[in-house]
């Protein structure tokens, strides 16, 4: 299968890595320096045991030229999702599949502007990446993938099922994956978000009583929203998910710490936000996520 990776990060790169298995793969990122890299040596993308191998695949800062692909994956931030597929509408053809595999949610709601329902996809993946430097990427754990069209029409979807399952990488199209969706937001709303409030790693956020009663009642809040949305989940069964997150990588430093660290804006918006739109959309009163977020955009200003 023709695909097109936009993003060629640390996720972008682990995914490009892998479907290049059996898929003619090609990675688009406006890195010049990045793409140089992966054109001359390749990308090394290493496991968990410290095991390599590098990976050859296209890398380009633009479509021009391209041909029009069978799968395009998202793996841009979400606020440059927009930019992202505007200029690579020439490689979007009317039996293109575009996919989202990023953080957060409602992504949908822009994707449906340049493609059908039965060729809009949302994923989500437990699979995590890292960048160790230029063209080196650590796979820091592995997991399920799952996803689904817009429309609900699953056997459309077969094809791109197969494109990951033949290069090794699980992959489900499922009725169900704003579920799964919901429930990946749970550490990204709690924990991750405040590693970036305190700059401070996982493992800090479980250990201070302080900081894990907060991150304790951002999750009771999203469990709280994800029930009025129609989807429920046991509270205890999340906070304990999440805690083993934070123990299992007590030095972890996620992504959203290091856009805070770093002066970059962040992706609040379609996590943490996602959340405290949905709340007042079915009015609900989320106080510690709203907080949240306002923190965030306020340290995003500094």
């Amino acid at each position: 299968m023709k695909t097109t990776v936009i993003g060629g990060g640390a996720m972008g790169g682990l995914f490009a890595s892998m479907l290049s298995k059996s898929n003619e793969v090609t990675v688009i990122d406006l890195n010049r320096d990045l793409i140089e890299e992966v054109k001359k040596n390749g990308l090394i993308l290493e496991e968990k045991d410290g095991t390599t191998e590098t990976f050859h695949f296209n890398a380009s800062t633009t479509s021009e030229n391209m041909d029009e692909q069978d799968l395009v994956i998202l793996f841009v931030k979400a606020m440059f999702s927009k930019s992202a597929l505007d200029s690579n509408r020439r490689i979007i053809g009317k039996d293109t599949f575009i996919l989202s595999l990023q953080n957060g949610m409602g992504h949908e709601n822009l994707m449906k502007d340049y493609q059908d329902g039965d060729h809009v996809l949302l994923g989500t993946t437990q699979h995590n990446a890292a960048i160790v430097k230029l063209g080196h990427v650590r796979h820091g754990g592995s997991g399920a993938s799952a996803m689904t069209s817009l429309s609900g029409n699953l056997d459309k979807i077969k094809a791109v099922e197969e494109a990951f399952t033949s290069s090794g990488v699980e992959m489900k199209a499922v009725k169900e994956a704003k579920r799964m969706i919901w429930n990946k937001l749970f550490t990204n709303i709690s924990v991750s978000i405040m590693t970036a409030i305190l700059q401070k790693p996982m493992g800090y956020i479980r250990e201070n009583e302080n900081s894990w009663h907060i991150a304790t009642t951002l999750i009771k809040e999203a469990v709280m929203v994800a029930k009025a949305d129609g989807f429920d989940f046991d509270l205890d069964e999340k906070i304990k998910e999440v805690e083993k997150v934070a123990i299992s990588s007590p030095m972890g430093l996620t992504s959203i710490y290091a856009d805070i660290r770093d002066g970059r804006r962040t992706e609040v918006d379609t996590i943490s936000g996602a959340v405290l739109a949905k709340a007042k959309e079915l009015g609900l009163v989320v106080p510690y996520t709203e907080m949240a977020v306002n923190l965030i955009h306020a340290m995003e200003k500094r």
